[in-house]
C-alpha cells in the first residue's frame, strides 16, 4: 500500500500542469481540496500556539519570502453535500480528483492509504489520551468523522546557499493544525525539527517508518503539556523530494480547549473553548495564497 501511494504520487506530479491545474484546490470549495502550485503555500513562521517571528525562526531575513517551493495536492474522506456535517462549516468539503482517464486507479489508491493510516491514527490517539489521564477513548470519539487530510508533496531541490539568504525554501517553519501528522517520507531527507533547546536537528528519514508531529489542537487541549512540533523542510539535495503527510482533525464542531485535568497546580487555562472548523479555517487563510480573500467561511 504505502509503495503504491508513493508511486501514485510520483505520476500524479509528472502529470502536465495544464492535467493538475483541472482540480486546483482554488476552485474547490473549501479551497482546501485538490493540486496547488509552487508557492501556492506559505508556512513560513506559522504556529497557532506561539510567536515564530518573535523566537527568530523564520527563514529570508531582509528578504520577502516568496512561498514554499513545493506542490501538493489535498484530498480526504469523501464526503456528499447531502451529509449533515456538509452543512456545518465550507472545511467539510469533497474530494477534487483528476479525471480517471488522466490517471487510472489513483482515487483508490488514495482512499486506501487513508484506511490504512486512520488506523495508526486511532492506536496514537489512544495513547495520547492515557498519556494524559483522559478516557481511551477521548480523542478517538471526537474524530470519527475527521475533518483529516491526506496531502502528497513534491519538493523540488534547490541550490546550496545560506538559510539566511533563501527567499524561498521547500517548507518554512510552522505547527501543524490539528491533533497529529503522520508523516510517510522518501529516502531523500531535509526535514528538521526543533527541540527543546530551540537547536534545529535533522529527521532523516527510517526505513519502514512514520513520523509523527503533534499539532496544536493537541497542544491546547493538553495545556501544553504536549507541545506542537515545530518543524521545516530544506531540500539542498539535489534531487526531487516527495512526503505523504495525513493530518488528523477533529470532527466539524468539536469544541477545543484547555482540559481541566491537563493544568498543572496554579497553573490557568492556556485556550478558550474553540470550534475545531474555525481554527482549521483561520489556519488555512493565514497559509494560502488563494485564501487570503475570504470565501466565506463559517
Amino acid at each position: 500500500v504505502i509503495a503504491d501511494t508513493m508511486s501514485f504520487s510520483k505520476r500524479f506530479f509528472e502529470l502536465p500542469a495544464s492535467t493538475k491545474m483541472e482540480v486546483d484546490s482554488a476552485k474547490s470549495r473549501s479551497g482546501a481540496r485538490g493540486y496547488f502550485a509552487l508557492g501556492g503555500e506559505d508556512l513560513n513562521a506559522k504556529d497557532g500556539t506561539r510567536d515564530l517571528v518573535a523566537e527568530g525562526q523564520g527563514i529570508g531575513t531582509g528578504k520577502k519570502f516568496q512561498g514554499d517551493w513545493k506542490e501538493g495536492f489535498d484530498c480526504g474522506r469523501e464526503i456528499s453535500p447531502d451529509d449533515p456535517e456538509y452543512s456545518m462549516s465550507t472545511m467539510v468539503d469533497g474530494n477534487y480528483w483528476p479525471r480517471d482517464d488522466a490517471l487510472p486507479g489513483f482515487r483508490e489508491a488514495m482512499m486506501n492509504y487513508q484506511k490504512g493510516v486512520r488506523q495508526i491514527a486511532n492506536s496514537l490517539m489512544e495513547a495520547f489520551a492515557v498519556g494524559l489521564g483522559l478516557e481511551s477513548n477521548f480523542f478517538i470519539e471526537r474524530t470519527t468523522k475527521p475533518m483529516a487530510t491526506l496531502r502528497l508533496l513534491h519538493y523540488p531541490p534547490q541550490p546550496r546557499q545560506e538559510l539566511s539568504d533563501l527567499s524561498k525554501i521547500g517548507c518554512g517553519a510552522h505547527t501543524d493544525y490539528g491533533l497529529a501528522t503522520i508523516l510517510l517520507q522518501d529516502d531523500v531527507g531535509g526535514l528538521q525539527v526543533r527541540n527543546s533547546a530551540d537547536e534545529w536537528v535533522n529527521a532523516p528519514p527510517i526505513p519502514g517508518s512514520f513520523v509523527v508531529n503533534i499539532g496544536d489542537m493537541l497542544s491546547m487541549w493538553s495545556n501544553g503539556r504536549y507541545s506542537s512540533t515545530v518543524h521545516r523542510f530544506v531540500n539542498m539535495t539535489g534531487k526531487e523530494r516527495y512526503s505523504i503527510p495525513f493530518f488528523l482533525n477533529p470532527n466539524v464542531g468539536t469544541a477545543v480547549e484547555s482540559l481541566p485535568t491537563c493544568q498543572r497546580k496554579g497553573e490557568s487555562p492556556r485556550h478558550k473553548a474553540e470550534a475545531s472548523h474555525e481554527i482549521l479555517s483561520r489556519r488555512y487563510r493565514g497559509s494560502f495564497v488563494h485564501l487570503n480573500q475570504d470565501k466565506g467561511e463559517k
